[in-house]
């Protein structure tokens, strides 16, 4: 859980989840490019993962937060 404070925030998820978020990310990265947005839903550990992204990674890929996903596309 270290690397998660690192991200200046104190998150609420377990260090497996941030990881399993973290793994997929990067995979999708690798399919599909690096995007200039994410849209992801309230969870932390998603948040987390794409922080550790832009750290590791020296990109900036923006982090567009919604309460319920489904409401980003209405």
């Amino acid at each position: 859980m270290r690397w998660i404070n690192r991200a200046r925030r104190l998150t609420f998820c377990s260090r497996s989840t941030a990881i399993k978020k973290l793994r997929f990310l990067k995979k999708a990265i690798r399919r599909h490019g690096v995007p200039e947005t994410i849209t992801i839903d309230g969870s932390d550990a998603n948040e987390a993962a794409i922080k550790r992204y832009n750290e590791e990674h020296g990109t900036n890929i923006i982090i567009r937060q919604v309460k319920y996903l489904n409401e980003a596309w209405s």
